[in-house]
């Protein structure tokens, strides 16, 4: 089963790539806290299968991907039946000012943390939990 983002995640600040460990497969955005934003926001995707990314997002709303947009996320890819069949995996759009992007993975969680943290870890080890996908 393909699993779907039941509740899209919608911010209007500003998000960038922080890191992608091709080790683990894992990918984080990130939103500095500084000026009116107290908190630090990390949108950590685990078991990365595929992705297609911009390293700037002035704003940043994740969905689910249409039929469609699934079809065309996988011949973007490239990938075959097995690669990225869809079993268990979030396809997200990743929307912003630019042209839609996305991301194939197995989790995705985004969480809080006041100040900014500069490992990534420490935010999803000990922030708050703002945001996850779920099965549909």
């Amino acid at each position: 089963m393909t699993r779907s983002a039941k509740t899209p995640f919608h911010s209007p600040r500003s998000f960038q790539l922080w890191h992608y460990g091709i080790g683990h497969k894992e990918l984080v955005l990130r939103s500095q806290a500084g000026g009116q934003e107290p908190e630090t926001l990390d949108i950590v995707f685990e078991t990365v299968r595929a992705m297609k990314l911009h390293t700037h997002y002035p704003t940043l709303t994740i969905r689910s991907a249409t039929p469609e947009e699934r079809k065309r996320i996988r011949e973007f890819s490239d990938g075959g039946p097995g690669e990225l069949s869809g079993v268990g995996h979030y396809y997200l759009v990743l929307e912003s000012e630019r042209d839609p992007a996305f991301v194939v993975c197995r989790r995705v969680e985004a969480y809080a943390r006041p100040g900014a943290e500069a490992d990534y870890r420490i935010t999803a080890s000990t922030g708050r939990l703002v945001w996850a996908g779920s099965r549909a």
